[in-house]
């Protein structure tokens, strides 16, 4: 039972098991104890030892021998001594003779916009346009089509919050009927710069319907 193999409890003397090295020392049992089988063992001379590796040889490791290539480092990227300020992001062009048209408003909780006119702007309403640049150039003047069956109402033109700063305003003249436009100019205290519009109602019921309107 017992050929060719070590008796239980046999220490088989490794050189550092614990480290991993199972090599024989010299004065290891298991040294020429081994079985010679041929076309296994032929390549050892005598009788081969017990376990996997022979006494006084290289102990062999596992998978390919491959060499590791040693790795290239990328070169350091190159910094600009004087690199490129960003641009602050640009808030839109001027819209200093453009023609904006009413119903395009960002906010307006109780007013109404069909396809093409601003209506239902009560005393107490009001619309809000967004970021509006006039740029350094500035406006001096508003130019407001509307239209109003009666007269008695006004719109303040304010800057930046709904109870801001008020650079002008126009007092509605009856034209006529809801769909008899005009347009009137008014006169502003210089704006400049990019702002928030609001257009603050009021005076009556039934302001006016707004078509479009024009800073200059």
């Amino acid at each position: 039972t017992f050929s060719n193999n070590l008796l239980k409890g046999t220490d088989p003397q490794f050189v550092n098991p614990g480290a991993g090295d199972y090599t024989l020392k010299s004065t290891s049992p298991a040294i020429n104890m081994g079985l010679s089988v041929p076309s296994v063992t032929g390549d050892v001379s005598g009788t081969p030892d017990l376990g996997a590796f022979e006494y006084g040889r290289t102990a062999w490791r596992a998978g390919a021998n491959l060499s590791t290539p040693t790795p290239t480092n990328p070169p350091p990227p190159v910094i600009d001594p004087t690199p490129t300020p960003t641009p602050a992001p640009s808030t839109g062009s001027s819209i200093i003779g453009k023609t904006l048209q009413a119903e395009s408003y960002n906010w307006g909780p109780n007013v109404q916009a069909t396809s093409s006119v601003l209506g239902h702007t009560d005393a107490g309403d009001y619309v809000k346009y967004n970021s509006l640049n006039f740029g350094s150039t500035g406006a001096t003047k508003l130019t407001i089509r509307y239209a109003t069956p009666a007269a008695g109402g006004s719109i303040d033109i304010l800057l930046d919050t709904w109870n801001g700063t008020k650079v002008g305003t126009l007092t509605t003249q009856g034209t006529g009927s809801w769909t008899s436009f005009t347009e009137v100019t008014i006169d502003l205290t210089k704006i400049t710069g990019t702002h928030n519009i609001y257009f603050a109602f009021k005076g009556r019921n039934g302001v006016a319907n707004i078509d479009w309107f024009k800073f200059s």
